[in-house]
């Protein structure tokens, strides 16, 4: 648990608590009686993901089994989670639901016309080399 110290702010370093799990994988939060209760954390042996219920880290290991149990019946392309698929599907409708406002181009997904919306906006998505 973090405390204050030097005369800091007492409600900032609780928020601080709540955002920060300690080193065992339990983070505690006193801000509210609710948020009082420890918050267990599972993390994935294999990346380092971490998740407060076990049924989703469950959910979450299968994405390194390689195990892909959904196909898709039109092209053959399979994936790990139902979900996925589902989005997938979309590809073969036809339907392209999400429109630029700003030039009318058509995409399937939300996130493509988030990242074409980009185009638009001027910022260049690039790295810069530090040397």
């Amino acid at each position: 648990i973090i405390s204050p110290e030097r005369g800091g702010n007492t409600s900032t370093m609780r928020l601080l608590t709540c955002l920060i799990p300690l080193m065992e994988g339990v983070s505690v939060c006193s801000t509210t009686a609710f948020h009082s209760l420890p918050l267990f954390v599972s993390l994935c042996d294999l990346c380092g993901k971490s998740f407060t219920l076990a049924q989703s880290l469950k959910k979450h290991q299968v994405i390194h089994s390689g195990v892909k149990p959904y196909s898709c019946d039109l092209c053959g392309k399979s994936f790990t989670l139902a979900g996925n698929l589902k989005t997938h599907q979309v590809i073969h409708s036809g339907v392209k639901a999400y429109n630029c406002d700003l030039c009318g181009k058509s995409f399937t997904q939300s996130q493509s016309l988030k990242t074409h919306q980009l185009i638009h906006s001027g910022f260049k998505n690039h790295f810069l080399s530090v040397s």
